[in-house]
Order: structure tokens, then C-alpha cells, then sequence
């Protein structure tokens, strides 16, 4: 057994987990594309007020853009 298989359950012993699983009836590409989409982000947290504040702030995010939201909502 390495390092890490025997860290794991020490951890578990230490942490309170909550599993949490989402079943979506839809394509995994749609799926997918939506978890790049900012709209589709800022629409889903519209009830906390958070928000996109600077780097792409509308559409998709791409492979090495940046993401910024307010600490605070």
C-alpha cells in the first residue's frame, strides 16, 4: 500500500465529507459546453449575487483565460 491509499482514510476519520450527485438527462457535450459558459454560471447564481467582475465576463471561457468573481456577494 503507498503513502496516500493508507492517507485517505486517516483523512476521512479527520473530515466531514458530503457526496453530492447530479443526474442530468441531457448530451455530455451540452453538458459540457454549458460548464464553460459564464451565462450560464452567472444565471445559475443569480440568487447570491455573484458575478463576473473582470477577465471574460460574457460566453464561453477558454483554455487559459481568466475568471474573476467579488470575494463578497
Amino acid at each position: 500500500m503507498n503513502d496516500s491509499a493508507r492517507l485517505v482514510p486517516a483523512l476521512l476519520d479527520q473530515v466531514r465529507c458530503i457526496w453530492l450527485e447530479t443526474v442530468i438527462v441531457a448530451p455530455i457535450g451540452d453538458c459540457f459546453d454549458l460548464s464553460l459558459s459564464v451565462g450560464a454560471r452567472t444565471a445559475s447564481m443569480r440568487g447570491s449575487g455573484e458575478r463576473a467582475i473582470g477577465g471574460v465576463t460574457s460566453g464561453p471561457i477558454k483554455l487559459g483565460a481568466a475568471l474573476g468573481t467579488p470575494m463578497e456577494a
